[in-house]
């Protein structure tokens, strides 16, 4: 790329280069034609040369014309001189000359030439950076400094004037100035490319043009991005490339000049500013790098085209990590192993350790949890390349997208991806999840939850508030919020509530979020309904036996009920790039799968009251048509807003002394509470151990009611039909029934007579039960709470009592139906236990749950 004309559109190689090795898959070529040729000239260059990169140049010997391709090889130079280069009397500008490195050449210059030479600082800001301040306080009385814009013809002309007349004549440029701005092409903007470009193509012609009359040496500090077309550094590799061919257009029209690409310095420099890995190219230490530039201005005018590298190689650790072999690189191959890339050769642990191992030369450290996606890791744009260029190099016939750390999140993805095309052939076709029967046996493996009086998430604390009959009513904890703000005992004062009692849950801050590989910025954008969710769900997953290992890739359905999301409102201000999906309903699902790397269907359910048991529905239905293997029902509640506790006071909804008073004449209405639980569901094997079995579960809706929140006994009555409907199961085969029971004046009397008119013909006593008593009510997590007691129940042959009452509300009809309210802690003497569960939301949508006692084989964990 040298001769007549100036090479303007060098730059465009460079761009090339980095282009190539951040999309190997792409083949890009680049032609130049010199100043005459056409395209049709192009027809010359031999197909199989293999060469990206051409010039093609008219030979006339033996009288016919011709063109002659010509390819770019790199060789080792050998600087061989007898003397040193010692610069002359007179003026030596340096560019960039208040960074590191044009204060080191600055010193330099200095003591080379015993201070004969005199030293010119050219710098856009006129005044040294924080990190070079000690070094110019050495040199501040032996240089001079002009503040100029190299891009603008009137200041540089302004300061070779001054210069000139100071000194009497320029005897040597050097052009240090640069700027960094690192980005993927495809990320690349025209505010990431002009900046980079601006000092070095027209600063270069801007230098040049000052001093066009004059006889003085160009040295052009070039670098080795040029070179090597270094990943995510298209920008700089373009601005470079000019400077490198510009110095070969000088030379070739008799000025002195020479472009050096050189590699990152140790102590100075943009690199070192950036701290740049070495793991493939070392950084030169400040001595190396003036004995090399003492020999390349020594032997200048014996070098071949004026362009030289000055770098330190580690040539098997960069070829492994640029994206194709370059065929000007040639010279400096490293030979594969004949067996390490032959696709039969290949075990799975193979492949394991290859991505593991190249994961690690990527990131400099073996120090990693593979379960976490690669990006959190740290894998940026840059060490992307470099990881899927060192696979791409290593295991041949796989092509590795630019979208790898997409496609394949984690290390145990991307295992599975390689080995599925190197390992052994399968059979072709669409895999597809076994569909089960609807008449399949689910079952509940595990079951995990924190409640109001436990400081835990073991069923065991929970089992201790519920036999221990303790009241759990408590003040709002004052982190949550400012009760006293919003607290009016006036039933009717604006924007008030007329209770401040309720029931929490402690701990909510404690969440482990480095377990779960969260940075401190993401969990600070998470609204705490996510932290909760993530712990309660990987809890009761892991209370069956499965680890964060096991649990990796998992075909696992996540279905999430929250009913208390709406009304928080974040600070804006503190908004940052996590905060929107931190405060998402989606982000209450989602980010359990994410986390824990769960494949299967995934989404949060939101019908109020009901909304955990709708998602146990939706769990096993997908389980059932085969669209997971297993699934996660998670639900979980905090009152975290002010604004919800006014809404339901306006609607008169509340107790005022913070108690649900279920069944008893004093109810005036439901208590708020907090709390977080999850079931972990699959299909029931005849000798594994489960908590439970699901016997059904039902959903519905209420249709047209007398208001939107008013309860309908018939439909709650359809749809404890359809729950036992399920597995055709007869009503007297229940024998305890954990309620809705919000204790409120109408709610409780119509579900008493919804249950009367399924469940009276039982034979014996019928238990109804309601854990609301002793939690208040979790609203979005009841339903799970309520299927997390009457398993324990169940495993236990004990009821617990209601608190709180005292008198039969007299709206309750029992005639006829041989109900039994436990005020105590009662034995549950039926031989087989079965369960059912109730919950129903205020938006009018109805839960009905059955289960029944199932302890087969050993647990893996003492969860119970």
């Amino acid at each position: 790329m040298s001769g007549v004309f100036c090479p303007l559109h060098a730059g465009l190689w460079g761009l090339a280069r980095a282009f190539r090795n951040e999309n190997p898959a792409l083949k890009v070529l680049c032609f130049d034609l010199g100043a005459t040729q056409g395209l049709e000239e192009l027809c010359q260059v031999p197909e199989a040369s293999g060469d990206l990169e051409v010039a093609l140049r008219r030979s006339c010997q033996g009288g016919d014309a011709a063109f002659v391709p010509f390819v770019p090889r790199l060789q080792e130079a050998k600087l061989e001189s007898t003397s040193q280069w010692v610069p002359a009397g007179g003026a030596y500008i340096i560019t960039g000359g208040l960074g590191g490195l044009g204060l080191t050449f600055a010193s330099w210059l200095l003591e080379r030439s015993e201070r004969r030479a005199k030293v010119a600082l050219i710098s856009r800001s006129g005044k040294p950076p924080q990190d070079c301040q000690v070094a110019y306080g050495r040199l501040a009385s032996k240089v001079s400094v002009h503040k100029a814009d190299i891009t603008s013809d009137a200041q540089v002309a302004q300061v070779f004037e001054a210069i000139e007349t100071h000194y009497g004549g320029i005897k040597g440029i050097l052009h240090a100035a640069g700027v960094l701005d690192d980005h993927m092409v495809a990320d690349l903007q025209p505010k990431h490319v002009t900046p980079v470009l601006a000092p070095k193509t027209y600063g270069t012609l801007v230098l040049h043009d000052a001093c066009r009359n004059s006889d003085c040496q160009f040295a052009l500090f070039s670098s080795v991005a040029a070179l090597l077309g270094t990943p995510a550094q298209a920008n700089y590799s373009a601005a470079n490339a000019f400077m490198d061919s510009f110095a070969s257009f000088l030379r070739d029209n008799g000025q002195q000049a020479v472009s050096i690409q050189w590699g990152p310095w140790a102590e100075v420099g943009m690199a070192a500013r950036a701290n740049t890995s070495e793991s493939s190219i070392v950084r030169i230490s400040a001595r190396k790098g003036l004995e090399a530039m003492s020999a390349i201005l020594t032997a200048s005018a014996s070098l071949r085209t004026g362009i030289i590298s000055v770098a330190r190689i580690k040539w098997a650790t960069l070829l492994g990590q640029l994206g194709t072999q370059a065929p000007f690189l040639s010279k400096f191959t490293v030979a594969k192993s004949t067996s390490s890339n032959v696709l039969g050769n290949y075990t799975l642990e193979d492949v394991k350790s290859l991505v593991v191992g190249s994961l690690a030369d990527a990131l400099g450290t073996d120090d990693f949890d593979i379960s976490t996606p690669l990006m959190e890791l740290g894998l940026d744009s840059l060490a992307g390349v470099e990881f899927r260029n060192r696979l791409q190099g290593a295991v041949e016939g796989i092509n590795l997208t630019p979208t790898l750390m997409f496609d394949y999140p984690t290390v145990p993805d991307l295992v599975e991806y390689i080995w599925s095309q190197v390992g052994p052939a399968e059979e072709e076709g669409i895999q597809a999840l076994q569909v089960g029967s609807f008449s399949d046996q689910l079952a509940l493996a595990s079951h995990s939850g924190r409640f109001p009086g436990s400081f835990s998430n073991h069923p065991g604390d929970f089992w201790h508030t519920l036999t221990y009959g303790l009241d759990t009513t408590a003040e709002l904890p004052p982190e949550r919020w400012d009760m006293d703000a919003f607290y009016d005992s006036d039933f009717d004062a604006p924007g008030k509530t007329y209770v401040r009692l309720g029931h929490f849950i402690p701990g909510i801050e404690q969440f482990d979020g480095e377990f779960f590989g969260l940075s401190e910025m993401e969990q600070r954008g998470m609204d705490p309904h996510q932290w909760l969710t993530l712990e309660i769900t990987y809890d009761c997953m892991f209370a069956s036996g499965l680890t964060k290992e096991s649990m990796n890739a998992l075909e696992c359905g996540v279905y999430v009920g929250c009913a208390t999301l709406g009304g928080i409102e974040p600070n804006i201000p503190a908004f940052g790039p996590f905060t929107n999906i931190g405060y998402a309903y989606s982000g209450l699902s989602g980010r359990v799968s994410h986390t824990l790397s769960l494949r299967g269907p995934c989404f949060t359910v939101d019908t109020a009251c009901s909304a955990t048991v709708v998602a146990l529905d939706c769990a096993s239905q997908a389980i059932r048509l085969g669209r997971c293997k297993s699934a996660a029902a998670s639900g979980v509640n905090l009152q975290l807003s002010a604004a919800i506790w006014v809404g339901f006071a306006k609607m008169r909804g509340l107790a005022m002394d913070g108690n649900c008073k279920t069944f008893d004449t004093s109810a005036d209405g439901f208590a708020r509470g907090e709390g977080m639980g999850s079931v972990y569901l699959k299909p029931a094997a005849p000798e594994a151990f489960s908590v439970a079995l699901l016997g059904g579960v039902a959903t519905n809706h209420d249709g047209r009611a007398a208001t939107i929140t008013a309860p309908n006994g018939t439909a709650q009555q359809r749809v404890l039909r359809a729950a036992l409907a399920e597995r055709g199961t007869l009503p007297e085969a229940v024998s305890c029934l954990e309620c809705h029971g919000t204790g409120t004046a109408l709610g409780d009397p119509i579900e008493v007579g919804g249950q009367s008119a399924v469940y009276g013909k039982s034979r014996g006593s019928f238990l109804l039960a309601a854990g609301k008593t002793n939690l208040g009510h979790l609203e979005g997590a009841a339903g799970v709470a309520g299927i997390s007691k009457a398993v324990l129940s169940c495993q236990r042959a004990q009821v617990p009592a209601l608190l709180w009452l005292r008198q039969l509300n007299n709206n309750i009809e029992l005639s006829g139906f041989s109900a039994a309210m436990p005020t105590e802690l009662l034995a549950w003497r039926r031989e087989k236990k079965i369960s059912s569960v109730s919950s129903f939301g205020f938006s009018g949508t109805n839960g009905h749950v059955r289960t029944s006692e199932h302890l087969r084989g050993s647990h893996p964990r003492d969860v119970l």
